[in-house]
């Protein structure tokens, strides 16, 4: 098990105490349904600590020696979030003059989709951005190299919000097309063809990664 799933972890109990604040006088709820998942982070830590205890020691020697390690590194600049975003998108797209319009509509798809999940479900929400933010954190305070695999995990949220967000704007293409006399502009066709165009274009730009493996 990668060592940053810890985060993710940490980003639901974050989570899940900030709505435990957050519904603290509504008396409505099951008090077993409030508490319950206190008790599997709690049973649950104890667990992983107590298998991973032989190997405990050696994490924190290793931890310890990278921040003085980093300083002379030759990978330095891998320590730049910067670094990783820019290699992030360089590696999905190749340089293939296509990511000048994937990029840009997968922030806006994305953005939108974000704000009408946050009314909607704003819990999912929470642990998409806590845990972005907790591991972009820790590593940087323990100045680890931030690879763009360590952000893996988000990709999942990331497409999730990405489609609903592209599920909002079809709704809204429908509209203008129906104002403009176009009635066979439903959401779910609208929709449809924008997924086809996404998907062609994820064709496209992974069609690189087949033709130039990382590894041999």
């Amino acid at each position: 098990t990668h060592l940053t799933a810890g985060f993710f972890v940490a980003a639901l109990g974050l989570a899940y105490l900030g709505l435990l604040a957050a519904t603290a006088r509504d008396a409505t709820l099951d008090r077993v349904a409030r508490w319950a998942p206190l008790v599997g982070f709690v049973g649950g830590g104890l667990l992983t600590l107590a298998l991973c205890a032989p190997a405990l020691p050696q994490m924190l020697t290793l931890v310890a020696g990278v921040e003085g390690d980093s300083q002379t590194s030759v990978m330095k600049e891998y320590q730049n979030p910067l670094w990783t975003l820019v290699e992030g998108v360089r590696t999905i797209g190749g340089g293939n003059p296509l990511m000048w319009v994937a990029v840009p509509a997968a922030m806006v798809l994305t953005g939108v989709g974000l704000v009408s999940l946050a009314r909607k479900a704003p819990v999912l929400c929470a642990v998409a951005i806590l845990h972005f933010g907790l591991t972009f954190a820790i590593l940087s305070a323990l100045s680890m190299r931030l690879w763009p695999r360590f952000f893996f995990t988000d990709v999942a949220f990331v497409l999730l919000i990405l489609t609903h967000g592209a599920w909002v704007l079809a709704g809204f293409g429908a509209w203008i097309a129906q104002r403009v006399s176009l009635r066979l502009a439903t959401r779910g066709r609208v929709f449809a063809l924008g997924a086809v165009a996404m998907l062609g274009a994820s064709a496209a730009l992974a069609a690189r990664n087949y033709a130039v493996p990382k590894q041999d």
